[in-house]
């Protein structure tokens, strides 16, 4: 869940993690696009901060037996010093 003063759980009443709302929201704009193969989307809803996520991120690409040399981090702005720590 979105934690923090400016999370979608306090502003805008979710109910459900952030990253599930948000993937969805993904589904839907790749649904629309005209990729020639479909992106993998994997979706990350357990971490408890910024640490987690890395961690819990890390662990999900290695179950799903992936590997990768650069990744897309998507964040608020505000966000950035946490994700280079």
């Amino acid at each position: 869940m979105g934690t923090g003063m400016h999370s979608g759980a306090n502003l805008l009443g979710w109910t459900e993690a952030e990253a599930l709302i948000l993937s969805r929201r993904a589904q839907q704009v790749i649904a629309t696009a005209n990729f020639q193969q479909s992106p993998l989307v994997l979706v990350e809803d357990k971490a408890a901060n910024t640490g987690d996520n890395v961690d819990f991120s890390r662990k999900l690409i290695s179950e799903n037996n992936l590997s990768a040399s650069r990744l897309i981090v998507v964040q608020k702005p505000f966000m950035e010093r946490r994700t280079f720590a």
